[in-house]
């Protein structure tokens, strides 16, 4: 299924990566284009033309250790495609998307007016305003449905699509990037403690990016947060935005309440802010923690439960505040993996959705909820003592090749240390499984017998065996 975001990108490039993501997926990277036909929904020709526009893709992107070949008996043939090209790809279609552009024009004004856009892109008026009523569409259906958004809430929304398509919006071709770049590398030093990471740089870069195109489109942030701080170190934003100081205050809180949501810098979330969830939030946490102490309060250190009630604020606040780039994860179709592999801390997350969904006020719907799923489980797993909600499973490990090879797998084992297990070189009665190059007579536990260096598909099997036995 097309992600909601790739809808963006015009109609060809659509198949193009959609093609693209099949040869990557697949085990075999010989594909028949009957099969390529079924799966997009397109004629013989239509396959052969896509075909040949991801052939000149790769050729003219740099792409050197990728080789397409076409044998001219209904195979087709691309080796060495990975997730990385994959999202090279996605990029190199983005930045020449007319239907994707013409968005940015419509919120950010980048390219000026419809016709210096239409000059520059050298498409007809015609085809403008029809790429205009498919984007009214696709944000109505698959974004922010019916309801009017306010300015915040718009901001959010462009931010995350152009985050899905660009590392950072420097790319773009226009002054605006560079002007945006040139300012949050002022404002990394008038945050001397503060190191960004690649990937929290460019994500900056497009939030200041969205929040600058706003701001020259006269769309400005009229709510005021309240914020009892002293934001001077922000001025150097308004070298750019060219505000008076009654529209400037409430940019710069706006800029210096996501810095401390997405914990660029270290101010505590603050009660006081005029943010319409915290109340509500902070209510619900209070029921949560109470669930989460009654299974955990036992046998943690006196203070983690106050420590991890801060985070999980941190956790609620970010998902429910317009500040949080809200696709981090959005795929339901993951939720499965952790309920079959971690069926008890499933439950207990499940228990703190229930708490969560009391709420009349949060926006909840299931992008939302499988968005805070994931976060409270992988905080769970990272701040909390999991392996108590089950017992482990015990492997025994003995390998004939000698103890050093023995010791070798043990330490490769741990890589598994996540699905609550013990290793020792002991068989006895506890023994869930036995990892051996040599076989049991008698099999009174699960026999895994590797008579080679284990492979990723040993490993593989291993795990899910390892789960199997979780589950009984």
């Amino acid at each position: 299924m097309l992600e909601k975001f790739n809808r963006f990108l015009d109609d060809e490039q659509q198949l193009i990566f959609q093609m693209a993501e099949i040869f990557v997926n697949s085990a075999e990277k010989s594909i028949s284009i009957n099969y390529l036909q079924k799966e997009l929904g397109i004629s013989r020709h239509q396959v052969l033309t896509v075909f040949d526009s991801l052939e000149f893709i790769i050729e003219t992107g740099d792409m050197t250790n990728v080789n397409t070949t076409y044998n001219g008996q209904g195979l087709l043939t691309v080796q060495g495609l990975n997730t990385g090209y994959l999202k090279l790809i996605l990029k190199t279609m983005a930045i020449k998307s007319v239907r994707l552009n013409i968005l940015l024009n419509m919120y950010l004004g980048i390219y000026g007016s419809t016709t210096q856009f239409l000059t520059q892109f050298g498409i007809s008026r015609a085809t403008y305003y029809r790429n205009i009523r498919r984007i009214h569409h696709i944000i109505s259906e698959y974004f922010i449905g019916k309801r009017r958004r306010n300015e915040a809430e718009i901001r959010q929304v462009i931010f995350s699509i152009i985050h899905h398509f660009f590392d950072n919006a420097e790319v773009l071709t226009n002054n605006l990037g560079g002007q945006v770049a040139e300012a949050i590398d002022q404002l990394k030093q008038e945050l001397q403690n503060v190191s960004l990471t690649f990937t929290e740089k460019g994500k900056l870069i497009n939030f200041a990016f969205v929040q600058a195109g706003r701001i020259q489109q006269g769309k400005l942030i009229k709510h005021e947060y309240a914020v009892d701080r002293d934001l001077s170190f922000l001025n150097v934003m308004n070298s750019m935005w060219q505000l008076n100081d009654k529209d400037l205050k409430g940019e710069l809180e706006y800029m210096y309440i996501y810095l401390v949501i997405n914990e660029l810098i270290t101010d505590p979330i603050d009660e006081n802010w005029n943010m319409s969830p915290l109340g509500e939030i902070n209510m619900i946490i209070i029921k949560q923690i109470n669930l989460l102490d009654d299974i955990f309060g036992r046998v943690v250190e006196p203070g983690l439960l106050q420590q991890v009630r801060q985070e999980l604020t941190k956790i609620n606040t970010k998902v429910f505040s317009p500040f949080y780039f809200s696709e981090t994860f959005v795929d339901p179709v993951k939720v499965p993996f952790f309920t079959e592999t971690y069926p008890e801390l499933d439950l207990i997350v499940k228990q703190m959705l229930e708490i969560l969904c009391t709420s009349n006020q949060l926006r909840l719907d299931k992008s939302i909820l499988t968005q805070v799923y994931y976060a409270y489980m992988l905080f769970i797993m990272e701040r909390l003592p999991t392996n108590i909600l089950s017992n482990s499973v015990k492997i025994a490990v003995d390998f004939s090749n000698g103890r050093l090879y023995t010791r070798y797998i043990s330490a490769q084992l741990r890589q598994f240390k996540s699905l609550n297990i013990e290793i020792t070189n002991e068989l006895n009665e506890d023994t869930d499984i036995f990892l051996s190059d040599q076989a049991l007579e008698k099999q009174e536990c699960e026999q895994v017998i590797w008579e080679a260096p284990p492979i990723a598909q040993d490993w593989e099997l291993l795990g899910d065996l390892i789960v199997k036995i979780k589950q009984q």
